[in-house]
């Protein structure tokens, strides 16, 4: 389904709890070395959504051509 663009995704699922936005700006932090932990209660979501994002296990397409400012972050969490 969402190959034809049929599927809600992003921040116009109906459940969504983060923006766009503020889901690349929480991969750019984390690719920057700022703790899962914290950017979990900086934007109000459980610490696991953050695991998700950073390993992008949900909403790689977003992260997936985001380039962080750090070279070792780019090494550590390069897509598979």
């Amino acid at each position: 389904m969402v190959n034809r663009n049929r599927s809600l995704r992003g921040e116009k699922h109906l459940q969504a709890k983060l923006t766009n936005k503020q889901v690349e700006k929480i991969y750019r932090q984390l690719l920057n070395g700022v703790k899962g932990t914290l950017l979990a209660k900086e934007y109000g979501v459980n610490h696991r959504t953050i695991y998700s994002i950073k390993h992008q296990k949900s909403w790689k397409f977003l992260t997936d051509n985001i380039k962080g400012d750090n070279s070792y972050a780019n090494t550590r969490f390069k897509p598979m």
